[in-house]
């Protein structure tokens, strides 16, 4: 059975060549006795969630304030995302608006 690579460290952290020797003996004592078990990795990061489009994101806002808002009121803003937004950001994601992105 072959272990796997354990780094212990260097002569900066106290590593001596009899110090891993003696790590290395102790470490084969535990596999014998079927206590050792290797480090387990780290977890992957998680998946940053998917970022919403901007006309995702509009449809969303709008719809979650529609309720809440005159008639007239609701139409000015339709008239003017479909009118100004939408057709220059309807595919950028939230993260690609930005100042830069609003100037052009």
């Amino acid at each position: 059975m072959r272990l796997p690579d354990v780094t212990l460290g260097d002569e900066a952290d106290g590593w001596t060549q009899s110090k891993a020797q003696a790590e290395l003996e102790a470490t084969l004592a535990l596999v014998r006795v079927g206590r050792w078990h290797p480090e387990q990795p780290a977890p992957a990061p998680p998946i940053p969630p998917e970022q919403p489009t901007f006309h995702d994101f509009a449809s969303e806002w709008l719809a979650s304030v529609e309720r809440d808002l005159r008639p007239n009121t609701v139409l000015d803003y339709r008239w003017q995302l479909t009118h100004h937004l939408l057709p220059f950001f309807a595919r950028h994601t939230l993260r690609e608006i930005d100042v830069r992105a609003v100037d052009l």
